[in-house]
């Protein structure tokens, strides 16, 4: 964490850059020193990922005017964790905000005592706001990063179908591969049956 900050601090910010659906480049208002941020205790969908684009356009709407970050910490890529509030407001905090729309996750492994987002999280699904609209069951951010860091250590996300990159689909992506398998083996077996039969 820049030494200027401490946990718990409150600094009046103002937001330059949204990055995704929970990490900006803000400036302090007092220093005029830039900062990039990571909101405390949510993940949302990952650059690329279906829901992705959506997420960060409802954070920049939230995020507008003269904001307040209490800080909480500093990550491992050295972003300013926080918790970020509208300055004239005693609404919810852009974190609870975002998921409780629907467009972040509660990151439970972070935050695992935060009722209030693990609430706002319950609402939003049984609601089908925001990635929980749809029928199909969302990919986690987190399981995201991890799948394709799979594929990418094996070279295979180029090749992976776009389509299913950010979207898990009832059964996951087991069923699917072993249903691609079973039909490969199938067809190889009946070509080899059809050759041993001859003319």
């Amino acid at each position: 964490m820049p030494e200027q900050y401490r946990e718990g601090d409150e600094i009046p910010v103002r937001v330059l850059r949204v990055m995704d659906g929970d990490s900006l480049r803000v400036r302090d208002i007092r220093s005029r020193r830039d900062l990039e941020v990571r909101l405390e205790g949510i993940d949302a969908p990952e650059i690329g990922q279906r829901h992705s684009q959506s997420s960060r356009r409802y954070l920049e709407r939230l995020a507008r005017g003269r904001l307040v970050l209490l800080v909480t910490g500093v990550d491992q890529y050295g972003r300013v964790l926080g918790v970020l509030r509208k300055a004239r407001a005693d609404g919810p905090s852009l974190n609870r905000a975002m998921v409780e729309a629907g467009w972040a996750y509660h990151y439970e492994q972070y935050a695992p005592r935060a009722r209030v987002l693990r609430d706002a999280q319950a609402l939003a699904r049984r609601e089908r706001r925001g990635v929980w609209a749809g029928s199909d069951e969302p990919m986690r951010p987190w399981d995201y990063r991890r799948y394709r860091s799979r594929l990418e250590s094996r070279g295979e996300w180029r090749r992976f179908p776009r389509r299913w990159r950010g979207r898990r689909r009832r059964g996951g992506y087991g069923l699917v591969l072993r249903l691609a398998l079973a039909l490969i083996v199938l067809f190889t077996v009946l070509r080899l049956l059809g050759e041993l039969a001859g003319p």
